[in-house]
């Protein structure tokens, strides 16, 4: 037996309890100051603080129920299957409450965890010839650990679906080492379980196909067992046949009554998927780039990267052509080192860094992403990203000798890794503190984010939600300030729906300026659907209260009526002014689509019609129909009871 293959073979010391310790230390070092910290911007998709989450106080009893419901609901707005995080607040809340601090600790702790797991993971890979000095392993977990581009992970509560969706996916693949090396099948029930349970805590898990195969290649390529190559391929592709079909039936056992997914995916939050088809490997290779830069230089991070943030680019720039350029380089690189057994460590963290990234990068329409790009996206991408500078490193100071350069490599090694460090874990600390809270979170990056249209938005519409919450003396200087962020957001993206009716709205109920509020609703487009017709209906409402022209009101209505003819609300706003008029036929045409719809209010208008018009006996059939379909109104009875002994 060679000295490799004996190597290979050997079960290496995983993790002591002082590595463990030091990492959970480290991880209050870097994040201890979010405890302090409230809730912050999405947390509510998860914590409890609205009706919406209210099951989650029912205790463990809820967990059924998550387990079959979206991830967010909500009219326009329901869409994605993430249960994980929210069964941890189930938990959570069972101990103590709503508790934003403690819900902070727990965060530090998962992303100690997840680091302890990485770890492991990163010893596990000797199984299949990737072996790396325990120097090389060591800068690369404290890279990770104190990445400023983690902030938006550990200290929003709501992104520690992340962390779990790592966590879960890195003990699958560990067990999938352990089947590697052992060849025994059992290995792979634990493998499913937690790759489950990571597919449980969000998609990203996905990347868990790119991960096997390369996992299975390297180690059949260099783990000398070329002559079980063959049965290990078809041991994989079981793995694959298995996992689909009980993903398939369980899946599809908890998702049999789940409510289809209804959000609108506006140009602002996706723009890219509104340019030509053309356009997508130049703005992927932009969004590679992207990622890249903020790993290496994490500076300035904002919660929100959204249109114009990135220009959009296309082959007539000289961007597209260098980064392909560059990507083909590597990719030679990588396959080189690969067929000549050289460097191979560094072409498996480049493979690695690679499927990380790929989802997120906008080369692939299917995958909706909020914004453009994100940093907790690159979340797991930061491991492969940290683990290659750690192996620079490595190799830049064990050849230290060759620049003259007197030091032992140990001392360059801290003179190279620590001023990283300490500039890591500052920046880190400092950004921990913008996550106070969501004012202190966007007061602090809309430095930054003057081009995005839709941070612009949050903004204004963030001020908006909180005036009540302030004194009145700055109320009129926070309803301009939200009033200044709508109109840039509008300037930034001209055809911005949602802002111009929230701006009608500071105009109308704050300013006390109508016709500005008609002006900017006025502009919104009609294939702008859902938001055209709600400033139809506002349009309508501003012309009854402020302008008392109910004639114009009700044109409004009758459009919007006649695009969506199953709003009982604006039926009956443009009844109230039908009846104002007595405009009967409007009222007879109008009810009568109200009754195909089975509005009881649609019998009673039409009997009001009918005993306007002089038709008792008609209006007494109409008013019968609505209390026998269940319109319970004791004056109603009596009017009917008055009509037909009169009649």
């Amino acid at each position: 037996m060679s000295k490799r293959k004996k190597y290979i073979n050997s079960n290496p010391s995983l993790i002591s309890v002082w590595e463990a310790i030091i990492i959970i230390v480290f991880a209050f070092v870097a994040y201890g100051n979010t405890i302090q910290n409230d809730y912050n911007i999405d947390d509510a998709y998860i914590v409890p603080l609205d009706s919406q989450n209210d099951i989650i106080k029912e205790g463990v009893s809820a967990i059924p129920t998550l387990l079959t419901s979206r991830y967010n609901q909500g009219e326009g707005v329901t869409y994605g299957y993430r249960p994980m995080g929210k069964i941890t607040m189930v938990f959570e809340y069972m101990w103590w409450g709503n508790s934003p601090h403690n819900s902070h600790v727990v965060n530090i702790l998962l992303y100690a965890l997840n680091i302890i797991l990485l770890l492991v993971f990163l010893r596990m890979l000797s199984i299949i010839g990737i072996h790396m000095p325990k120097q090389v392993i060591y800068i690369g977990l404290l890279l990770f650990i104190f990445h400023p581009i983690h902030t938006e992970v550990v200290a929003s509560i709501k992104n520690r679906e992340e962390i779990l969706c790592f966590s879960f996916l890195i003990i699958a693949l560990i067990f999938y080492l352990k089947f590697f090396r052992d060849r025994k099948t059992y290995n792979l029930i634990p493998f499913l379980i937690f790759l489950f349970l990571a597919i449980l805590s969000k998609e990203t898990a996905l990347n868990v196909f790119g991960w096997l195969i390369l996992l299975s290649g390297v180690g059949i390529k260099y783990t000398d067992r070329k002559v079980s190559g063959v049965k290990t391929i078809m041991k994989i592709l079981g793995i694959f046949i298995i996992g689909i079909i009980i993903s398939q039936i369980v899946f599809s056992h908890l998702l049999k009554d789940l409510t289809p997914t209804d959000l609108e995916f506006s140009f602002e939050q996706n723009p890219y998927r509104s340019y030509p088809l053309l356009n997508v490997v130049p703005n992927g290779i932009q969004t590679i780039f992207f990622y890249i830069k903020k790993l290496i230089l994490p500076f300035p991070l904002v919660f929100y990267y959204g249109y114009n943030m990135l220009p959009v680019q296309d082959w007539s720039m000289i961007l597209p052509y260098v980064g392909l350029l560059i990507i083909i380089a590597i990719g030679f690189y990588i396959i080189r080192n690969f067929i000549l057994k050289k460097d191979f460590v560094m072409s498996f963290w480049l493979c690695v860094l690679g499927i990380s990234i790929f989802p997120f990068a906008n080369l692939v329409y299917a995958i909706y992403i909020t914004g453009i790009v994100g940093e907790r996206l690159v979340y797991q991408a930061s491991f492969a990203f940290c683990m290659i500078i750690a192996i620079f490193i490595g190799n830049l100071t064990s050849n230290a000798h060759r620049l003259r350069i007197k030091l032992n490599t140990q001392a360059l090694t801290l003179a190279v890794v620590t001023p990283i460090l300490l500039v890591f874990l500052l920046l880190t600390i400092q950004r921990n503190t913008f996550w106070k809270d969501k004012r202190t979170l966007y007061e602090h990056d809309m430095k930054y984010l003057s081009n995005s249209a839709r941070a612009n938005f949050i903004m204004a519409n963030h001020y908006m939600k909180t005036i009540n919450e302030i004194a009145n003396t700055d109320k009129v200087k926070q309803v301009n300030a939200a009033k200044r962020y709508f109109i840039k957001s509008i300037d930034v993206y001209p055809d911005y729906s949602d802002a111009k009716i929230k701006l009608a709205s500071v105009y109308a109920n704050y300013l006390g300026k109508p016709d500005s509020a008609i002006y900017y609703l006025a502009t919104v487009k009609k294939d702008a659907s859902q938001y055209y017709l709600t400033s139809l209906e506002i349009l309508g409402d501003l012309y009854v209260k402020e302008l008392q022209d109910e004639k114009k009101a009700v044109e409004y209505y009758q459009s919007y009526f006649a695009m969506d003819s199953l709003n009982e609300r604006v039926y009956q706003k443009m009844m109230n002014i039908y009846f104002e008029f007595g405009a009967f036929q409007e009222i007879v045409q109008t009810a009568e689509v109200a009754m195909q719809n089975d509005w009881l209010m649609g019998y009673v208008d039409m009997g009001d019609a009918m005993f306007n018009n002089g038709e008792i006996v008609r209006s007494i059939y109409y008013y019968n129909v609505a209390i026998e379909k269940g319109y319970n109104d004791p004056k109603l009875v009596e009017k009917v009871n008055q009509l037909i002994h009169n009649k």
